[in-house]
């Protein structure tokens, strides 16, 4: 009967989706290249309900000041365990992990802050 119940156990344990374990990986400073005047980061911590609240920072290069403009989005995990969320504008956005290091920005179009940037791209962690 023991064994019965051990392998019950394990069957649940296998069907288990793990998609939601690389989303502990998500939380943190990034840093990505958006062309030569400007520094491009994004900023993902954990919000209440269980996604994540997402900031892309777009500031000049080379101490040109402050910050240029801020676009906030609200993600969640999907299926596949990647971010996804309207944000940037409601725009249709994707956040997706390469390796341990690095994470990929998807959809977020190329016009911020009255002007064309390139903010898709991949993000290196920062801390």
């Amino acid at each position: 009967m023991k064994a019965i119940g051990l392998m019950a156990v394990a069957a649940m344990l296998a069907a288990t989706p793990l998609s939601a374990a690389p989303s502990a990986s998500f939380p943190g400073e990034w840093s990505g290249d958006c062309g030569s005047e400007i520094n491009c980061s994004v900023s993902i911590q954990r919000s209440g309900g269980g996604g994540y609240a997402v900031l892309l920072v777009l500031e000049g290069r080379n101490g040109s000041g402050g910050p240029v403009c801020r676009r906030v989005g609200t993600f969640n995990v999907s299926q596949d365990g990647n971010l996804s969320g309207r944000g940037f504008g409601g725009r249709d956005v994707r956040i997706s992990l390469e390796g341990g290091s690095a994470i990929r920005l998807a959809g977020a179009g190329t016009s911020h802050c009255g002007r064309q940037r390139a903010v898709n791209g991949t993000y290196r962690r920062v801390d």
